[in-house]
């Protein structure tokens, strides 16, 4: 189902080429203290559920748009994948797969449109080995964390890139 979201994303990648990066970057960020805030303090559910058919859609669109426009998609699919999956480990290891999947898609089309060249290839390699280590010092942290204080820091931190964003 993701394929709808790298379609936004792969249009989006094209779009975001000729538009003012700052606004849209203060935009993203004003959405993901709200999305934050709904998420802390006014959403009841606090364990997996399902998802219908066209809320799954939603989120993979717009994490689909997100990404192209922003180069981040994630905060949307962390709260997608922590709303669908029975347990941390299960969230952690679809997480994860998810990331370097749509790290790799968006990477690819860039270089393919031109966007990014072989010259950023060493700073692309750094970022994901970057990606990988922290990976690994999550799987280490998760362990240690019970699933609901998981969903809080999760969302805590979705709100605090958000104000980094609009600063």
């Amino acid at each position: 189902m993701y394929k709808g979201g790298n379609l936004g994303s792969s249009l989006c990648i094209q779009f975001s080429t000729h538009v003012n990066q700052e606004i849209l970057v203060r935009i993203f960020g004003g959405f993901l203290v709200l999305l934050s805030v709904y998420y802390l303090f006014f959403n009841k559910n606090t364990g997996p559920k399902e998802m219908s058919k066209p809320m799954s859609a939603l989120y993979i669109v717009a994490s689909g748009l997100c990404d192209g426009l922003f180069g981040i998609g994630g905060p949307l699919m962390v709260i997608y994948f922590l709303n669908l999956t029975q347990d941390k480990k299960e969230y952690l290891g679809t997480m994860q797969a998810f990331s370097i999947l749509n790290v790799l898609w968006n990477t690819l089309f860039r270089l393919c449109s031109g966007i990014l060249t072989p010259a950023h290839l060493p700073m692309i390699a750094a970022g994901m080995a970057a990606i990988l280590i922290a990976s690994i010092l999550a799987k280490t942290a998760v362990e240690k964390i019970d699933d609901a204080k998981l969903r809080k820091m999760t969302y805590l931190l979705i709100g605090i890139s958000g104000l980094l964003n609009v600063l």
